[in-house]
């Protein structure tokens, strides 16, 4: 008896076989982080300064570091005093070249930046963060940011303008109080300006591009960010306000705090853990003296370190831009990548524009005249 073999149906889809979804998959959600709904694990300035460096993309702000992590060996080296970095000792310039080339940042002393003048400023200028939330929301939103569950700011602009004077006495119930508080902010900002004035000479002059510091000049207002740190996780809002922003684009940096306070210190190459003790400011490099020094001089960006706890007391720190233009660039660009400017026709070639623009609508109405009319 011969086997027969049982037949299969065919059960192959009739749907063509490389035919592809129209549907895409949906992007991943979000990570919700400190400063709102964005993705997570990146750096603020370092991924902001890479893209715009390969990408050309527009600047971006990402969420700062709130927690602990391993921590690596400080790359700076001891503290250089202001006074003999001023008397252009030999020894605290190399000092300071170097970490600038190998780290973009360094500590500096300064007697007028002791524990005792930065303290006396921040308990004097906390005060301002007693504002009404409306007045932040409205009036004052210039000078206020929140983008965080633990950090809220405040800008300083120096010199401080009438008209921002105006403004700000307003929202201080005592003119007396205003006058303290603006006599401190202008003080503080004035001596940290002076460190970052002879910093920043200091690094033009040594430069193997060798211009010196006659080609660049400061261009105000400088910016003194008083932040906020509540560090307390019992009392965390994700109410934002303000439309102050951080300044992108500055030569140097200077960090500040009454207390001795751990920084997170960020550049394309990589992560560093500093500490900077009490009365001691923390100097960064920012990237239009790197784009001046033709990346000679590196960047980087430094971040307070700290943990959420129960203490109610919140800590602050002060934060400085230095701003500066180069006055060998007829553009005006202030160290900015002049691939990144908007192209400028002159006066002369817009006329010319329109010129030819109107001869060339007078020959067209000329000829539909002859063809049509």
């Amino acid at each position: 008896m011969t086997a027969t073999t049982p037949r299969h149906r065919d059960i192959t889809p009739t749907t063509p076989r490389h035919r592809r979804s129209r549907f895409r998959a949906p992007p991943p959600t979000p990570i919700r982080t400190g400063k709102g709904f964005r993705s997570a694990a990146i750096d603020d300035r370092i991924l902001a300064d890479f893209l715009e460096t390969s990408l050309r993309v527009p600047d971006l702000t990402l969420p700062r570091t709130h927690f602990s992590s391993p921590r690596a060996p400080s790359p700076i080296s001891d503290e250089i005093g202001f006074k003999e970095l001023k008397e252009r000792d030999i020894v605290a310039v190399g000092n300071v070249v170097y970490n600038v080339r190998e780290t973009g940042a360094f500590r500096v002393g300064s007697k007028s930046m002791s524990v005792q003048e930065v303290a006396s400023t921040i308990r004097v200028a906390k005060e301002v963060f007693s504002v009404p939330e409306e007045m932040k929301r409205d009036s004052l939103a210039k000078w206020f940011r929140r983008r965080d569950v633990v950090e809220e700011e405040f800008y300083w602009y120096h010199p401080v303008r009438p008209e921002m004077d105006r403004v700000l006495l307003s929202a201080f119930p005592n003119p007396k109080s205003y006058h303290m508080f603006r006599e401190k902010m202008e003080s503080i900002a004035s001596e940290m300006q002076k460190i970052a004035e002879l910093v920043t000479d200091v690094l033009c002059s040594n430069s193997k591009k060798g211009w010196g510091s006659s080609s660049i000049v400061h261009k105000p207002p400088s910016v003194l960010c008083l932040t906020k740190f509540n560090v307390n996780q019992s009392y965390l809002t994700w109410n934002e306000l303000g439309d102050a922003e951080q300044p992108t684009s500055y030569a140097v940096c200077l960090h500040a705090s009454s207390q001795d306070q751990e920084f997170r210190l960020c550049s394309q190459e990589g992560s560093n853990f500093c500490k900077t003790p009490a009365g001691s400011a923390l100097v960064t490099v920012g990237k239009q003296l790197q784009d001046w020094s033709n990346r000679e001089y590196k960047s980087a960006a430094a971040e307070v370190l700290y943990e959420l706890s129960e203490d109610p007391n919140p800590f602050y720190s002060l934060e400085f831009f230095y701003i500066t233009e180069d006055t060998s660039d007829k553009v005006g660009t202030s160290f900015r990548d002049k691939d990144l400017q908007p192209n400028t026709i002159s006066i002369k070639h817009q006329v010319f524009i329109v010129a030819g623009a109107i001869y060339f609508f007078r020959f067209l109405w000329f000829w539909i005249g002859f063809e049509f009319f």
